[in-house]
């Protein structure tokens, strides 16, 4: 597969839109549909199709376009066939840069809303969970970009009150059509079995980064989320109704 960027096109004979050339630092095209950094401009990665750029007026609003194309490998003659081509158009909204600037300081933080949240003494975030309670849910202030999380669990480490590790084994998210997701859910591997609390914290993943809001803030790796747990039972076990026969002691 190979990526492109293309003009955006209208009407059923695919009309060419032009961009309007008169405003912005740079006259707009489609290789800069919008006002961005001249550090970090609008860019397409041929091989992935990942797009980036860095933003610098609020409130434009624009279209981009991309095709992707199709090459199959004709091992008779060796060589690249073009098979097919697809094209993708997307309105971007840009939003105010006070609103990112702003809330996107805060990172990656849980809802204070959501039910179970609070403070510790610390200022710690917190969540009241149940004994054997096997999956956890985290609710955010800001949408999660979907791309920066790890399904296999990796962007989160979990240690149990009695400082044992508890692996997550994979993160399920909810996207929206923004590829953004509110909460995450965490699939632990061994359920939470001890009272007291439990210190979850974010690490880079597999993927190279922690987790990324929608204004491409990062979660700070070590930031901790305590999950206090409770309700679980102080087994004492004991054997009865067993004799001893030729004891031995090494």
């Amino acid at each position: 597969l190979r990526y492109e960027i293309i003009d955006p096109r209208e009407g059923v004979n695919g009309t060419v839109v032009p961009y309007n050339t008169t405003t912005g630092a740079i006259p707009f095209s489609k290789f800069a549909p919008f006002s961005t950094d001249p550090a970090n401009p609008y860019t397409l990665n041929p091989q992935t199709g990942n797009i980036s750029f860095l933003p610098t007026v609020g409130g434009e609003v624009s279209v981009i376009a991309m095709r992707v194309d199709e090459y199959r490998f004709d091992s008779t003659y060796f060589f690249w066939e073009k098979v097919g081509s697809s094209n993708r158009e997307i309105q971007v909204v840009i939003g105010s840069p006070q609103f990112c600037q702003q809330t996107a300081a805060q990172g990656v933080k849980l809802d204070p809303n959501a039910p179970g949240v609070s403070l510790d003494a610390r200022g710690r975030q917190q969540k009241d969970y149940n004994c054997y309670d096997s999956t956890v849910t985290l609710r955010f202030t800001l949408p999660v970009e979907c791309v920066s999380v790890s399904p296999d669990g990796t962007d989160f480490r979990l240690t149990a009150p009695n400082g044992q590790p508890i692996p997550v084994k994979g993160i399920q998210t909810y996207c929206n059509n923004n590829n953004e997701t509110d909460s995450i859910t965490l699939k632990l591997y061994k359920p939470l079995i001890f009272n007291g609390d439990y210190f979850l914290y974010s690490k880079y993943g597999t993927d190279g980064n922690t987790l990324l809001n929608k204004c491409g803030k990062p979660m700070e790796e070590f930031d901790t989320i305590i999950l206090k747990v409770n309700n679980c039972l102080n087994p004492v076990y004991g054997v009865v109704g067993v004799t001893v026969d030729q004891d031995r002691r090494n």
